[in-house]
């Protein structure tokens, strides 16, 4: 089933306007957030990511950071892309995006109002993290070793609804969130 803009009574009233998905890398984050875009009609994904590459290629090595979120440029920018979105557009706006640092998630939202925003946490286990990332065949070493970093970081992160992931399908992941934001 699609849900019209109309459907759901919070986006009616404009109460919500960005569904943030968070979670370690491997648990479904762009997946989940690419089935809502089915789901919710009038929504689009929006992926801080790019930002983060964009800065990558720009700066010489001397200048270039281990994890691009530790760019104050990178926050900057996202945090103007989300207010544009924000304020150009009615659109549900579908944030796939793994963020361990609360006050980097702070820098991104400054300046919005938190009631329109909507935090979910993917978590799974370690070894189900891994089955995920190897099942999508990833070279990169990188999201593999941030697997520990993040399931730390989540333990003791209040970052909106949890999800556990391990025993649930898409599906009946995206049925949560929708049901959560009815």
């Amino acid at each position: 089933m699609r849900f019209n803009i109309g459907d759901i009574s919070m986006i009616l009233n404009n109460q919500l306007r960005v569904i943030w998905i968070n979670g370690a890398f491997g648990v479904g984050k762009t997946t989940v957030a690419n089935l809502l875009k089915v789901k919710i009609i009038n929504s689009i994904i929006f992926d801080p990511e790019i930002a983060g590459t964009m800065l990558n290629k720009i700066y010489p090595e001397e200048m270039k950071k281990e994890n691009f979120q530790d760019y104050i440029e990178w926050r900057n920018i996202n945090n103007e892309i989300l207010r544009k979105l924000i304020e150009g557009t009615d659109k549900i706006i579908i944030i796939p995006m793994t963020i361990t640092n609360l006050n980097y998630y702070q820098e991104i939202i400054s300046g919005l109002n938190s009631k329109i925003i909507r935090q979910f946490l993917l978590v799974a286990d370690d070894y189900i993290l891994i089955d995920r990332l190897n099942s999508r065949n990833e070279s990169d070493r990188w999201p593999y070793d941030q697997i520990n970093h993040c399931i730390r970081s989540f333990e003791s992160i209040d970052f909106g609804t949890r999800i556990d992931t391990n025993v649930m399908n898409l599906d009946s992941i995206v049925e949560v969130i929708i049901e959560s934001i009815k």
